[in-house]
């Protein structure tokens, strides 16, 4: 018996495989064309050969004569035949093949295949399970170091806007100290360039705050500070506010209170933010138009109340394709509009990741010359990132733990109920 498998690149079969009166052949290669056994591998039918020739004795490094008769069968795998297998008898043995040893080549033939296939089949997954994990730890490496690096600029931004704060504060504070100076001597020639110097280091703190702000978010270090407030009570501090701003440009600023609850457990500062950051963009990019805030809620039978919150304004708007990027750092919406409007790309941004960590969301809508209509929606009673309020030496299974809870919020409660605490 002898067993030759077909090498794709050369195009030859190698045994693989050779006993008996075959054994010199093993690992030898013959061209899939010739021979008995090309003619085995190219032909879907079992062969049988009643007398073998003597170049089929050369071929097999065999003394002439040797062989009595043999029969042929290939392998298939898909429908491409991968092998095949030779049996012969040689003269010494008195008998010759008959329908049963038809029958067995054939039944052996199909099972090899289907084994090869097999084995063939669980070495491409084990070979792809293998780059996967190669390709796994190779992202899980460039994560890691992506996200240090991305750390370390957060951190180094986050030390430098500090530093950065410090003398601009004091810049800004003798600047209008020396405003005030200014008026009481009486030198109208000073105040113009005073009020210049003061309104400089404000646009300068401010890109600082912001940079601070991303940074904060970026490294993990902003979080939420949750409690009762009553939504007309943001809402008119935000307008207050952002007064000045709006009316800067001659613009109509309103209020549109549609549907909302009384009281609701946010955090206050930074959804004011947002609206701020929001108001403050539409009143950049309006002029002589309206702008407006819409309040309104909406039950989720599963979820709760949320928030929505629409700034809309009648400005110069943008196309659908800027409003995809709109909110990725350092962003505008068109390169000629940072130039005209200034600007620096990150309040929206950071009003973005404020949603986020609030449990919500933030989308824009907007056509060219037809304004813009931001729309934030936060749940109207939050909750914090699910922690492990126990330390391990309070949490002891088996154990009821009681905690004396010293707050007013309802939500407190919930929490600690539904990790089985006993609230004293």
């Amino acid at each position: 018996v002898c067993i030759y498998m077909h090498n794709v690149h050369d195009d030859a079969l190698v045994c693989r495989h050779a006993g008996g009166l075959f054994h010199a052949i093993n690992n030898s290669a013959i061209d899939t064309q010739k021979g008995f056994i090309g003619q085995v591998f190219n032909q879907p039918e079992l062969i049988h050969q009643t007398t073998v020739n003597q170049i089929e004795h050369e071929a097999y490094l065999i003394e002439p004569d040797c062989l009595k008769a043999q029969i042929g069968v290939r392998f298939v795998c898909a429908n491409q035949a991968i092998g095949a297998m030779i049996i012969a008898y040689d003269k010494d043995q008195d008998r010759s093949f008959n329908e049963q040893d038809f029958n067995t080549a054939k039944i052996f033939s199909d099972l090899a295949s289907v084994a090869i296939d097999n084995i063939r089949l669980y070495a491409a997954s084990e070979k792809e399970l293998d780059d996967n994990n190669k390709l796994t730890q190779e992202l899980k490496s460039e994560k890691y170091t992506a996200e240090s690096a991305n750390l370390a600029k957060s951190t180094f931004l986050s030390n430098m806007s500090h530093e950065l704060r410090t003398p601009l504060n004091a810049i800004i504070g003798y600047g209008e100290f020396l405003m005030e100076d200014a008026d009481e001597m009486q030198g109208t020639e000073l105040k113009p360039d005073l009020g210049k110097i003061v309104s400089a280091g404000q646009h300068l703190l401010g890109l600082i705050n912001s940079i601070l702000n991303l940074s904060k978010i970026e490294s993990g270090k902003s979080q939420l500070y949750l409690e009762s407030v009553e939504l007309k009570t943001i809402v008119t501090t935000v307008a207050e506010t952002a007064k000045p701003l709006l009316s800067k440009q001659n613009n109509t600023f309103k209020i549109e209170w549609i549907h909302h609850p009384e009281v609701v457990y946010i955090d206050k500062t930074k959804i004011q933010q947002v609206l701020l950051n929001l108001l403050g963009n539409a009143a950049k990019f309006t002029e002589s138009g309206t702008i407006t805030l819409r309040v309104d809620s909406e039950r989720d039978q599963h979820e709760g109340e949320w928030l929505i919150f629409s700034i809309i304004d009648t400005g110069i708007g943008m196309t659908p394709e800027n409003c995809k990027t709109l909110f990725d750092a350092f962003a505008q919406a068109d390169a000629s509009t940072t130039k005209r409007y200034g600007g620096t790309g990150l309040g929206l941004t950071i009003s973005k990741s404020f949603c986020e960590m609030m449990g919500g969301e933030i989308s824009a809508t907007s056509q060219v010359h037809e304004g813009a209509t931001f729309t934030v929606r936060i749940p109207g009673v939050m909750k914090l990132p699910k922690v492990d309020i126990l330390s391990s030496h309070m949490r002891k299974k088996g154990q009821q733990t009681n905690v004396l809870l010293v707050s007013k919020e309802p939500v407190w409660v919930e929490e600690l109920k539904e990790e089985g605490i006993n609230i004293i």
